[in-house]
This record gives structure tokens, C-alpha cells and sequence, in this order.
């Protein structure tokens, strides 16, 4: 296998993890007018849990930082799909450990896309840490 071959393999398996759980990407987009959404039904989150959503949401940029400066020294796709299991863990106990569930995360983050004053909310609640 050439290096080439492995390094793309790599990348490939470094771009599925990071869009896994990326909600600051997420809800730093915005999305264009002209193209059709999907309106969910708005969910309101108390203060609480967008609180909770900004920890995990920092703790997983960390990670992801962390990861993406691992998967650079990543030779084989085995060690990249090791990695990437590894990170999806510790993203989930970030998650987890900031009081909310994976689906509510994800929740909160696909909202946010769509939610303009919502996005701006945990935005302005991160920065104030």
C-alpha cells in the first residue's frame, strides 16, 4: 500500500470524524435563502440545557483539535479507524458528562442551524465562559 494511498485513506476517516460531531461548524454556517430546508418543529431549551450544549460543544472542539493533530502522525487506515473510535468515545463522554444525551445534543445542534436567535443564544453563552 503506498503512503499516498494510506494518507488518503486517513484524511478520508479524519473528515468522517470531525463531521460527526461537529456543531460549531454547525452553527457557525448559516444556510442560503434560496435553497429549500426542512423546518423542524422549534424546540425551546431552557437556559440549562443550552448551558450544558455550550460545555459539550467547547469540550468537543478541544477534541477535535486534539484528533486532527493525531491523524496527522496516523500511518495505516486501521491506526485511523482505531483513532477515530477512540475520539467518537471521548466526544460522547464530553456529551455525556455535560449532562446531555447524544440525541439531545445533536437536537440542539441541528436547531441551531435552522434558529438564528437560537445560534446567536449559545454563541454569545460560550463566549462567556
Amino acid at each position: 500500500m503506498t503512503k499516498k494511498f494510506v494518507m488518503n485513506n486517513v484524511a478520508t476517516a479524519a473528515v468522517a470524524l470531525m463531521t460527526l460531531f461537529s456543531a460549531n461548524s454547525a452553527i457557525a454556517q448559516t444556510t442560503q435563502d434560496n435553497m429549500p430546508k426542512y423546518e423542524a418543529p422549534a424546540k425551546n431549551y431552557d437556559d440549562k440545557k443550552l448551558l450544558q450544549f455550550t460545555i459539550a460543544m467547547d469540550d468537543i472542539a478541544q477534541l477535535r483539535q486534539k484528533y486532527e493533530d493525531k491523524f496527522n502522525d496516523v500511518e495505516n487506515a486501521d491506526e485511523a479507524q482505531a483513532l477515530q473510535e477512540e475520539a467518537q468515545g471521548e466526544m460522547l463522554n464530553a456529551i455525556e458528562a455535560a449532562g446531555l444525551s447524544a440525541t439531545e445534543y445533536t437536537s440542539i445542534a441541528q436547531q441551531a442551524q435552522q434558529d438564528e436567535a437560537l445560534r446567536k443564544k449559545i454563541l454569545n453563552m460560550s463566549n462567556a465562559d
